[in-house]
């Protein structure tokens, strides 16, 4: 414990198993090295940034995976403003740029905002998509007034 200590590692002792236990993955190796143990500082070393990469893709992998669950769950959200509005107003009752929107969301379910800007005439950005959806949303909810 106490050579570890002067190495600057974060330890601690089990005096029940006789072992001192290194928390401190960057110690390890360099007691390894410090220990003549070369080929297995290098083992070690290697195993831990494999391990690393493997946690880093796994993160990646699980953000990806929730941000298109969301984006899913919101384009599943807007077909439902879509159908709620054209029940209230129908087709013809609905602006020329939010009815643009409306079909391009229903024909593309799983395009993101961007992509069913893009699929405007003229293309139009994300922000634009989103208020004409909140406009659709407010016809939806009988507020016709916007």
């Amino acid at each position: 414990g106490a050579v570890l200590g002067a190495l600057g590692a974060r330890t601690s002792v089990d005096e029940d198993r006789a072992r001192v236990v290194c928390t401190d993955g960057a110690t390890v190796g360099k007691l390894l090295a410090l220990a003549g143990a070369d080929r297995a500082a290098e083992a070690w070393a290697s195993a831990r940034d494999r391990r690393h990469l493997r946690n880093v893709a796994t993160r990646l992998t699980n953000a990806d995976g929730a941000n298109l669950r969301r984006t899913l769950d919101a384009a599943e959200s807007q077909r439902d403003i879509v159908d709620r509005a054209v029940a209230q107003v129908g087709w013809g009752g609905l602006p020329e740029d939010v009815r643009s929107v409306a079909l391009a969301r229903l024909v593309n379910p799983t395009a993101s905002l961007a992509e069913i800007g893009e699929l405007c005439d003229p293309p139009v950005g994300k922000s634009a998509v989103h208020r004409r959806i909140q406009r659709l949303a407010a016809i939806a909810d009988g507020d016709s007034g916007s």
